[in-house]
């Protein structure tokens, strides 16, 4: 008999407090700028937890970057495999890209990007392949797609 109350695990609400954190600061003091002392106290885990999950601050990084991605993608999809004509699943998709990018996460995730990446090209590179550079694709996909139809 569990005694475990329904919901998430609570290494799946760590590991979202901890993203939770570290994203905001970064935003906040750039990744170089934040160390994973400060990302355990505001998610409010230990320095063990973080490292337990995540390795390091660029494993936290990708994960930041891949969640995010993860959820623009999902509306994506959905407007680009919705019914209709190329035109609407076009403007579909033009809004839910929109809509993602003015989110203020959304914002301040790529001011931190931009501003490390000076400093660690690679950053830049892995958060391209994984955000923009796969939306290209799926979009790149669909465009194919009709031209052969």
């Amino acid at each position: 008999m569990s005694l475990r109350s329904p919901g998430r695990p609570k290494d799946l609400e760590k590991r979202e407090a901890i993203l939770d954190a570290a994203q905001s600061l970064f935003a906040e003091r750039g990744i170089d700028g934040v160390p994973i002392e400060a990302i355990a106290a505001r998610s409010g885990v230990s320095k063990v937890t973080v490292y337990g999950h995540f390795g390091d601050k660029s494993k936290i990084f990708d994960s930041i970057v891949a969640r995010e991605t993860d959820r623009l993608t999902q509306s994506i999809c959905g407007a680009l495999s919705a019914s209709g004509s190329l035109e609407d699943r076009l403007v579909g998709f033009g809004m839910a890209l929109v809509d993602m990018l003015t989110q203020p996460c959304h914002l301040a995730l790529d001011r931190a990007v931009s501003l490390e990446s000076q400093r660690n090209p690679d950053l830049g590179r892995r958060f391209f392949d994984a955000g923009p550079g796969r939306i290209r694709q799926m979009l790149s996909d669909l465009l194919a797609r009709a031209r052969d139809d």
